[in-house]
């Protein structure tokens, strides 16, 4: 697809391999989202492809309390090893089994170390994070990665709140590379956008 073209291989100075996704408001749910565009990029690429699902707002509160309760967990080596093999070249890894808390809580030194074997072990990966607003995670996650694209509800997304997001992730020295504009209603039919 073409947002897959335009994040993944934007041309020089080199390809985005690991970018992160994120709603600005908690109420806007892009699990959706991030599986159709990790299903594209693993059709574009012969490559490794993982989407990591670190968003825990989206779940049960069953599942936030299993990936709390697997903290203590020594976490394996490799994660592709606990990651679902969905396709050919399409992993998907969840928030449980990528922990980036310690003993002592959050930790952002733990975020880079497992950013950095998921480089070693994919390719590529879409990384579908909290909403900018709910959890700091976000702009730790950007920071450490190539760089985040934030997804705008058209019917709900205030202006206020998409550049306070953009603020936060400027703060954190994460780089935005794009936006997206989800729930966008076509006054004509979307085939005679493409040919405009």
């Amino acid at each position: 697809s073409l947002l897959v073209r335009r994040v993944f291989f934007p041309g020089w100075p080199a390809p985005h391999n690991q970018v992160v996704f994120a709603a600005v408001e908690a109420v806007h749910d892009i699990t959706n989202i991030c599986q159709s565009i990790g299903e594209a990029l693993c059709q574009q690429v012969a490559g490794t492809v993982c989407v990591l699902d670190v968003d825990c707002t989206c779940h049960t509160q069953r599942n936030s309390t299993n990936a709390h309760q697997q903290v203590s967990v020594e976490t394996p080596k490799r994660l592709k090893d606990l990651a679902i093999h969905v396709a050919n070249n399409l992993w998907l890894l969840r928030s449980s089994d990528f922990s980036v808390r310690s003993a002592q809580g959050y930790s952002g030194s733990l975020v880079r170390e497992r950013l950095s074997d998921l480089r070693r072990e994919f390719d590529y990966t879409v990384i579908h994070a909290p909403a900018i607003g709910a959890s700091t995670e976000t702009a730790s996650l950007g920071h450490w990665a190539d760089g985040v694209v934030l997804v705008i509800n058209a019917q709900r997304t205030r202006r206020i709140a998409a550049q306070h997001a953009r603020d936060v992730l400027q703060a954190a020295d994460a780089r935005l590379i794009g936006v997206v504009l989800a729930q966008r209603e076509f006054p004509i039919p979307q085939g005679l956008y493409r040919r405009l």
